[in-house]
């Protein structure tokens, strides 16, 4: 358990094996954050460590740079959802967009261990061309203000996916006491209207892929949902959270100018490139 400093700590009624079964409360499972772009120098001590210098040859993957693109408006207020993309030439590269906070981070050299050069990036907003600039090794902060008046959206859809495999049965057990007060908190929180959803998915072959509840106002009905949900199958891998992950894109209705998901799962490690990517290029 995260406390309010930081640091680790238990709480009466926790632990590990805390399902139905110890009858949990709401507000004892608790968490903390770890960002790792707010810990660069953190990241990039670990990625130089011999093990994951050796992973990163084995997966493909070289996390080892980041670029910083920061969007506000012609008032200095954090752009959200402006499309940035970088190119190589005509080549597509990277495409991202800013979060509520008006930023990207981008790794430039993710699938190559040598330096890009000559790389072009480009800023959307509302389906609208901006600007565009050049990018080289040492662009590590990005800084962009366009011409326009944000709104801020003030309506949020709010989707829980959830792995139902066989290992998730604790975790799937504290969801189910803790989900009520988390909506609860989340409503005094918005000014707009919110929407709740879900999403479970197991694997290939199990009972069902996904199964879910549509969005809707309706706190109780998605309450509901969620407590009929139990564990099983799995027991081989990969899961399939990459089709419970392109639910929120495919859900009924008109969606909301903000949409959140919360992604609850466990993944054991993977060693190959095409078993990574699966599960991380849907995302």
């Amino acid at each position: 358990m995260a406390s309010g400093d930081g640091s680790l700590s238990s709480s009466a009624g926790g632990g590990s094996t805390g399902g139905a079964g110890n009858n949990p409360q709401p507000g004892v499972l608790t968490a903390g954050e770890w960002n790792d772009f707010d810990n660069w120098n953190f990241w990039t001590g670990l990625m130089a460590n011999d093990t994951f210098r050796l992973q990163q040859a084995s997966w493909g993957f070289y996390p080892n740079q980041k670029w910083l693109f920061t969007v506000k408006d012609a008032s200095g207020r954090a752009v959200p959802d402006a499309v940035i993309s970088i190119s190589a030439g005509s080549n597509a590269m990277w495409q991202g967009r800013t979060n509520r906070f008006g930023k990207l981070n981008i790794f430039p050299g993710m699938f190559s261990s040598t330096t890009l050069a000559n790389l072009q990036y480009n800023v959307r907003f509302n389906n609208q061309p901006y600007q565009t600039g050049s990018l080289n090794a040492a662009s590590a902060d990005v800084n962009i203000t366009l011409p326009v008046a944000v709104t801020i959206a003030s309506n949020v859809d709010l989707m829980f996916v959830v792995d139902a495999t066989g290992s998730m049965g604790d975790e799937i057990g504290y969801l189910k006491t803790e989900l009520l007060d988390v909506l609860n908190r989340a409503d005094n929180q918005v000014q707009g209207a919110l929407r709740y959803a879900s999403v479970f998915y197991r694997d290939f072959g199990d009972e069902y892929v996904t199964r879910s509840e549509d969005f809707t106002s309706n706190k109780a009905g998605i309450v509901d949902f969620v407590k009929a949900q139990a564990a099983g199958g799995g027991g081989d891998y990969p899961e399939a959270v990459e089709e419970a992950l392109k639910k929120p894109c495919n859900k009924n209705g008109a969606p909301m100018p903000k949409h959140v998901s919360f992604l609850l799962y466990w993944m054991r490690r993977y060693t190959t490139m095409q078993q990574s990517w699966r599960c991380c290029g849907t995302r």
